[in-house]
């Protein structure tokens, strides 16, 4: 199988695009996908520093011709053209029907037509009905900040967080970590202006700005941080940016795609508009309570980051709010809806999504019905003063992956997975809507799951009285451990003992 991404990067227009790609790919790659990066010959050299060793093709050709070049380059086409490009929709997609087998169209506001098998928008907030005017009728979206398109590392981070109180402690001791990150190549050198802001702030600070080697004021900015009051330091092209996100206690960054990697890892961010479609990513961040807004100056600045440092509540439900927007995992679930499909008994497609406010309600009903409480470890049925607020608590839980599990269109069940550091792995819980047992929506379910996850051990506790679920994840490949433990490891991982 082979993916086609069409993108680019330059110091100009950045690299969010490229970088959020590249993730997607990384996971197909990782299940068996070949993936190329075909860009601009002017944009090779930024694309390779984001690329991470992938295959890079230059496009030389006039641009309204970049469909004949593609079949050029690769006569035999390609299983999956993925578009993540604002000059590149329609009539791009329309040329370039005959030489892939899907086309997949990444956008972040709904302003012009595509002709794409599906779309992905991953800002927070949006639904797929912003799209009904843009798409051909039926065409699937998938929309909101957790199919934000992340790197693993990520993921992995975050689950590290997870604790006793499911979230990171605060700091104790120190100086307050300040992480500022403007984008890979910042071409309006709005890290200088944050840096020249924040030497207005008192206090005991420590700054880490982030920027790539391609940065055109790379010079600037080392100058400006030699010369800063507090323990500045400049990190170029980081490799491992989960790891200083998670030092950090605040970031000053753009709303771009960045901005999900510090949801995904709860770090409240003071975020600047750096870009005009950045709009709607800014109003989602500051809707959810994960981030405050300056402007681009440095009074705006100083004054925001003067009023977060000192509000440790704010900053604690901030950080919050950030997790429960992004879990990490939204490159994993792409790659599983490209996958091969998974079918109940009937017929219809069995799928995960993320959950969604309007979940919670749906899950109550649920967990009135006898059949769901029958064998579980609590019996008593939570008032739905209770519950809502163990829906919240588990959204924001960084070593909790909750997903709904859909039969066609309809909710039918959901699995939640929640890490457990005593046995090295994820524990799995399933319940299925009363009026779609029997048709194999469970098992279905424990597959994609099992996708989702692939390199995970995976485990379940089951009363020896539950023969339905013993049965079911017997045949989902699940094996005794025992008292009651029963696991399912990765393809290729020795068994435990």
């Amino acid at each position: 199988m082979k993916i086609v991404i069409r993108a680019d990067a330059s110091a100009e227009m950045g690299g969010g695009h490229v970088v959020r790609c590249r993730s997607l790919a990384e996971a197909l790659v990782a299940r068996g996908w070949a993936a190329s990066f075909a860009v601009r010959v002017e944009n090779l050299k930024t694309v390779r520093q984001l690329a991470g060793g992938l295959e890079v093709m230059p496009l030389s050709g006039p641009a309204h011709a970049e469909h004949d070049e593609l079949m050029r380059l690769l006569p035999d086409g390609c299983d999956l053209l993925l578009v993540d490009h604002y000059a590149r929709g329609l009539d791009f997609e329309r040329a370039c029907r005959s030489w892939a087998k899907i086309t997949v169209a990444i956008d972040d506001f709904p302003d012009r037509p595509h002709d794409c098998d599906l779309l992905l928008d991953q800002t927070a907030g949006r639904h797929a009905d912003d799209y009904a005017v843009q798409l051909p009728a039926g065409t699937p979206v998938l929309t909101g900040s957790m199919f934000a398109l992340l790197r693993r590392q990520f993921a992995r981070a975050r689950w590290e967080l997870a604790g006793p109180g499911g979230f990171k402690a605060p700091r104790s001791s120190g100086p307050f970590r300040i992480l500022v990150a403007l984008g890979a190549t910042d071409p309006g050198n709005l890290t200088r202006t944050v840096l020249h802001a924040l030497d207005h702030v008192d206090g005991e600070i420590a700054i880490d700005a982030v920027l790539s080697a391609g940065a055109p004021h790379l010079d600037s900015v080392r100058a400006t941080i030699a010369g800063s009051r507090h323990d500045a330091r400049l990190h170029v092209d980081v490799a491992e940016m989960a790891t200083m996100m998670v030092d950090a206690d605040l970031a000053v960054g753009a709303a771009g795609s960045s901005a999900w990697e510090r949801c995904c890892l709860g770090l409240p961010t003071l975020a600047i508009q750096t870009a005009g479609n950045q709009r709607d990513i800014l109003a989602g961040l500051v809707e959810a309570g994960a981030a405050a807004v300056a402007g681009p100056d440095d009074s705006s600045v100083a004054a925001a980051a003067k009023a977060l440092i000192g509000d440790l509540s704010r900053l604690g439900l901030m950080r919050r709010a950030a997790l429960a927007l992004c879990d990490g995992l939204g490159a994993e679930r792409l790659a599983v809806w490209l996958g091969p499909p998974v079918f109940a008994r009937d017929g219809r497609r069995v799928s995960l999504l993320p959950v969604e406010d309007a979940d919670a309600a749906t899950l109550l009903a649920w967990q009135h019905d006898p059949g769901t409480r029958r064998h579980a470890r609590v019996s008593d049925i939570p008032n739905e003063t209770e519950h809502m607020a163990w829906f919240a608590l588990r959204r924001a839980d960084p070593g909790c992956v909750l997903n709904m599990v859909n039969h066609g269109d309809t909710r039918a069940g959901i699995v939640r997975l929640d890490r457990r550091t005593d046995r090295d792995g994820f524990e799995v819980s399933i319940v299925t809507a009363p009026e779609k047992r029997g048709i194999g929506i469970a098992r279905a379910a424990l597959a994609l799951v099992r996708e989702l996850l692939p390199e995970t051990h995976l485990l379940a506790y089951i009363s020896s009285a539950n023969e339905a679920s013993l049965s079911l994840f017997a045949a989902s490949g699940y094996r005794p451990l025992g008292e009651d433990w029963y696991e399912n490891r990765p393809a290729g991982d020795a068994p435990r003992t």
